[in-house]
């Protein structure tokens, strides 16, 4: 029985080259040479184990094979006053948010003035393949803007002022 489950093993594991299920077996070849002439409580037990580990190995490899995106897109009619953005396109993204708050900034002659930022928050469905993250208008001038922060998961990006009415693209991508 030793051999037999040793060619599979090296069957499975180098001819089709997958290692999860030559892990497998590989596994259940070893823990049944742990037990050869051990009582059957003991042959179940380790036929327990060697499935618990063969399910770790499985749920490992398949996070290992997740699939990642080549590029997400996400397109707002932004209205340049207080009203929410109007949501045009998304592809994978999760979830998208425009933070912009109002400060009152002390001027140098002693008087105060209102600023307006923008934040835009974007989280990915799937991880990103993310090199560049391009933020457009076709049909506006977009105040000065910076990506502080992205990574396969997220991105932040801030605009300094507040955004006129215009048609909102970001597109990241490899």
């Amino acid at each position: 029985m030793r051999t037999i489950l040793s060619f599979i093993s090296s069957v499975l594991a180098n001819a089709f080259a997958l290692p999860v299920w030559g892990a497998i077996v590989t596994l259940t070849t070893v823990i049944w040479a742990l037990f050869d002439g051990a009582p059957g409580w003991q042959i179940f037990a380790g036929a327990l184990v060697a499935l618990a580990a063969s399910l770790l190995i499985f749920q490992q490899v398949r996070g290992a094979l997740k699939s990642v995106a080549q590029t997400a897109h996400l397109r707002l009619q932004v209205y340049g006053d207080a009203r929410w953005p109007t949501l045009i396109t998304q592809d994978n993204i999760f979830r998208w948010f425009l933070l912009r708050p109002q400060m009152n900034v002390l001027a140098p002659g002693g008087q105060v003035v209102q600023s307006e930022i923008a934040i835009l928050f974007l989280t990915f469905e799937n991880d990103t393949r993310i090199k560049t993250l391009e933020i457009t208008s076709p049909d506006a001038v977009l105040p000065a803007h910076e990506t502080k922060e992205y990574n396969q998961r997220y991105a932040i990006v801030t605009f300094d002022g507040s955004l006129p009415r215009c048609t909102l693209e970001v597109k990241a991508g490899y």
